[in-house]
């Protein structure tokens, strides 16, 4: 589950972030059994309007788009119910 995670979020940030622009891995340890791990991009960012909604399934919501394809708006849910269950 953890892997589906990060690998949705690196991808939605490769997807949404300008070629010009950079996109940071980092990890910090904080001992043997806890790891925090930040994916930070400068894409531009979701619209404040959509916040609320963010991780509600809905196939009403409107989709977020970049300069060549829109998201289906189902992989952040699913990846707060993966972290969830964990």
């Amino acid at each position: 589950m953890t892997k589906t995670v990060l690998r949705n979020l690196i991808s939605n940030a490769i997807k949404f972030t300008p070629p010009e622009k950079y996109i940071k891995l980092s990890v910090h340890k904080f001992n043997d059994s806890y790891l925090e791990i930040s994916i930070q991009d400068q894409g531009p960012g979701i619209p404040v309007h959509m916040l609320a909604d963010l991780f509600k399934y809905s196939f009403n919501k409107p989709k977020i788009m970049n300069h060549k394809e829109a998201g289906t708006g189902l992989g952040l849910p699913i990846c707060k119910e993966f972290i969830e269950l964990q």
